[in-house]
Formats: structure tokens, C-alpha cells, sequence
């Protein structure tokens, strides 16, 4: 029955309510649509789609980030860095990638794009020894309210250079260490083999991309993406 017009469709049209034994089901829906009539009553139809706003990432205001860039005989990361680099050098590092010091001796890598809008900063402990991190991780953009986050490589912001080859590590230490040790690259660091997907990698089309995978498992699961012909980047 159209529960507006109080009109009978049709005897066939309905379902059967010994579901488990009969489960005869022709729905008004198909009536509509096999006899050509559409309905007074248009719900059947499924309404075009309004298209979603998509809401504009949140940033933080980049003073943050720069009082942070100091103060790094206060943090265990850097400290254990000058256990093999010269200090200068790694303090230098350190700014260029936007590495931060939090308190408590904790490390901030933070997340900025090629405009200098900053997304977040991750927030780690390390061994200043050992240079091993801790479980803890924590990230700025929790202390604001109502943040829309919208994750960044970590250095993302040095692909304002397109000259400058690009190296993608999976870790932001692994990012670092390389960086010291290679620097005719700008590094990248996913954050860890599983945030690197094709639609990421897609974005650095225009640049010359190696990827340098962890050794083990990560090394089969991202030179996958160097491999598979979608990507202008090879694994090493």
C-alpha cells in the first residue's frame, strides 16, 4: 500500500514473513522501477548525495614550534646524537628538520608542510645512551581543543625544495640518523611502514623519491610500492 495515495500496488510486491522457509521479498522499489511509474511518494528513489564540506585542517601557530628548536643539552635524543656527531652539527640538523625539545627531556618531531603551516609534533622519550625509545608517545595537537589533524610526513617541509633528492625512512630517528649520515638527500619518515600507502607516495610524483625501508619484513612491504610501476620511486 503508498501509505500516501492508500493505493494497492500490485499482489506480488511485499515479503513473505516465514523468512527463514519462503524469504520472498519484491520490494515496492523494484515495482516502481519494473512498471516505469515513480511514486508520489519518491522515497523509494535514493536522493542525490550533497556534497561534503571537507573541513580545513587545523594548524598551530608556528611560535611554538620555534621556542622549542633549543635547549637541546635537555634532550636525551640530541644528547645521544653528540655521542657520535659533532654538536654543531647535529644541532643544526636538528633545527633544519624541526626537532624540539619538551619538557622532561622529551623530543618533538614536529609535522610542518612546504607552506610552513604547522599540523603537530610528536612527542617521544629516548635513551641518551642507547639512543632507544620509550613506549611513551603523546602529540601537541591534543592539548587543543576541537582539532582537526591532518598528519604530514615528518620533514615534509623541506619538498619546498624539488631539487633536492628525496629518502623516505620509516622512523623520524631512523630520518635523522640517515640525514646526518647522508646528507645530499632531504629525508622523510612515514612514521612507521604501515602510514606509507600509494596515495601518499602519489603526492611525490614531481620528485626523485628512494624509499630506505628498515631491514626485514618493512624492506618486503615498501619496495613493494618501488616495484609495482604506480610510483616514480625505487627501493633500496
Amino acid at each position: 500500500m503508498d501509505n500516501q495515495t492508500k493505493q494497492h500496488l500490485a499482489d506480488y510486491v511485499g515479503k513473505c514473513n516465514r523468512e527463514v522457509k519462503c524469504a520472498y521479498h519484491f520490494t515496492p522499489k523494484t515495482y516502481f522501477e519494473r512498471t516505469g511509474i515513480r511514486p508520489e511518494n519518491d522515497d523509494f528513489y535514493p536522493r542525490p548525495k550533497q556534497a561534503v564540506k571537507k573541513e580545513k585542517p587545523s594548524t598551530i601557530d608556528p611560535h611554538y614550534l620555534q621556542a622549542t628548536l633549543k635547549h637541546y643539552d635537555y634532550n636525551d635524543f640530541a644528547v645521544g646524537l653528540y655521542n657520535y656527531f659533532p654538536k654543531e652539527k647535529v644541532n643544526s640538523i636538528l633545527q633544519k628538520y624541526f626537532v624540539g625539545t619538551a619538557k622532561g627531556r622529551k623530543t618533538i618531531f614536529w609535522q610542518v608542510n612546504r607552506g610552513g603551516d604547522v599540523r603537530t609534533g610528536k612527542i617521544m622519550c629516548y635513551n641518551s645512551e642507547t639512543l632507544e625509545r620509550s613506549s611513551f608517545i603523546t602529540w601537541v595537537h591534543k592539548q587543543f581543543e576541537k582539532f582537526n589533524l591532518a598528519q604530514l610526513y615528518f620533514g615534509a617541509h623541506l619538498l619546498a625544495d624539488s631539487k633536492t633528492p628525496v629518502a623516505i625512512a620509516e622512523g623520524e630517528k631512523n630520518a635523522i640518523l640517515d640525514a646526518l649520515y647522508f646528507p645530499q638527500y632531504n629525508w622523510l619518515a612515514v612514521g612507521g611502514q604501515n602510514m606509507l600507502n600509494v596515495q601518499k607516495l602519489n603526492a611525490l610524483r614531481q620528485y626523485d623519491v628512494t624509499l630506505f625501508p628498515d631491514k626485514g619484513k618493512a624492506f618486503k612491504k615498501m619496495g613493494r610500492y618501488g616495484s609495482s610501476g604506480q610510483l616514480q620511486c625505487e627501493s633500496k
